[in-house]
């Protein structure tokens, strides 16, 4: 062998390249690199099929978001269409208030959307309701019950207070429109009925012997203020 083969760079170059190769197969570097390769486009594939699920999800919640703020339009007007045949002064809602009604998530379902339209019908003289009145009844404060836990010692009678101030400071040196005590016993029966009615699982006798009323006053106010009465057993 020729000396002077190891002074060519190349032969060292081939050398490099021959040791190179033998451990990469010693070390089964392919079979890893596959692995590797193929648990990384595993990886891809399931945050892409994930990415599509979330993607279907929040198209599925924008939906049924727009559907819910279209059914809440349609069922305010229709709450309002109600309380007009009970008697109640005529309302309409012009077109801010109905996409602030839009926006709102309503929590409280249908229940909350009919407080609202009732309230709308009873304690506002204007019969266009503008979306600044829609904003000052969302942004109320809720009702706490005594005992529990909150920021301020709260109870209905200092809600009601509340509620009524900002009433009447919407009238700036005016006054409400006469019949207003019995708007808001209206207001106030309706859910306190409600609530009677729910703790004695749709029992009337109990009902009335709860709310301390005649059986036949109660009726009477169930059908006036047409309280839904679920009877269940237990």
């Amino acid at each position: 062998m020729n000396p002077a083969i190891f002074l060519d760079p190349e032969t060292w170059v081939a050398i490099a390249f021959i040791i190179f190769v033998g451990v990469v197969l010693y070390y089964k570097l392919p079979q890893k690199i596959g692995r590797a390769l193929d648990q990384r486009s595993g990886t891809i594939a399931r945050e892409l099929e994930e990415a599509r699920k979330l993607r279907v999800e929040a198209e599925a919640l924008l939906a049924d978001y727009k559907q819910r703020a279209e059914n809440a339009q349609v069922e305010a007007e229709e709450i309002l269409a109600q309380a007009e045949r009970e008697g109640l002064p005529p309302k309409q809602l012009d077109q801010a208030a109905l996409d602030r009604m839009r926006r709102y998530r309503w929590p409280g379902n249908v229940r909350e959307l009919e407080n609202l339209a009732r309230r709308l019908s009873a304690l506002y003289p204007q019969e266009m309701i503008n979306a600044a009145v829609i904003e000052a009844e969302l942004n109320q404060p809720p009702v706490t019950v005594a005992g529990e836990e909150s920021d301020t010692e709260q109870n209905l009678a200092s809600a009601v207070e509340r509620y009524l101030s900002r009433y009447f400071s919407g009238f700036d040196n005016a006054l409400p429109p006469p019949g207003l005590y019995h708007r808001v016993l209206r207001e106030v029966e309706y859910p306190l009925l409600s609530a009677a009615l729910a703790a004695t699982r749709g029992n009337q006798i109990r009902a009335a012997d709860l709310l301390g009323v005649n059986r036949n006053t109660l009726r009477k106010k169930i059908r006036d203020l047409e309280v839904r009465v679920i009877r269940s057993s237990g």
